[in-house]
């Protein structure tokens, strides 16, 4: 993990020059760290770069109230089962989860760090919120 960083911070060292103000700054450090953690998972098949979510860091409250899940279904499920399920996600879908509710990224820094329209990062939450859900049930 400790390369990963490393190269994070050389990457974005390399490519100061080419940051644009138009953007805020945490935005583009963020996509840099997000383009190197990409790779790095490419380049390792079979290691994750965020292995697992930790359970002291991961934000169940955000991720319950975001899937509108009723007070049954909270009880039902454990934080162990949210994690397992986010961990379960497609890439594009874990990253914009946790961007979101993790790192509590709004919409349009979530646009600009994944480099892509903000309607489509609207989409892309919405197929990942029901895609979890789904996870969560076939766990249970």
């Amino acid at each position: 993990m400790r390369n990963l960083l490393q190269e994070i911070f050389i990457n974005a060292y390399i490519y100061l020059n080419d940051y644009d103000n138009s953007i805020p700054f945490s935005s583009w450090i963020f996509r840099v760290a997000h383009k190197e953690i990409l790779s790095f998972s490419h380049q390792n098949k079979g290691v994750s770069a965020n292995q697992t979510l930790k359970d002291d860091h991961f934000p169940c409250r955000a991720i319950i109230n975001a899937l509108q899940l009723t007070p049954e279904e909270e009880i039902k499920y454990a934080s162990s089962d949210l994690q397992e399920a986010v961990n379960r996600l497609e890439s594009k879908c874990r990253d914009v989860i946790v961007l979101k509710y993790m790192l509590e990224k709004t919409e349009k820094e979530l646009s600009d760090i994944l480099e892509i329209h903000e309607d489509v990062v609207t989409t892309l939450l919405s197929i990942a919120e029901k895609e979890l859900k789904k996870l969560l049930e076939q766990i249970q």
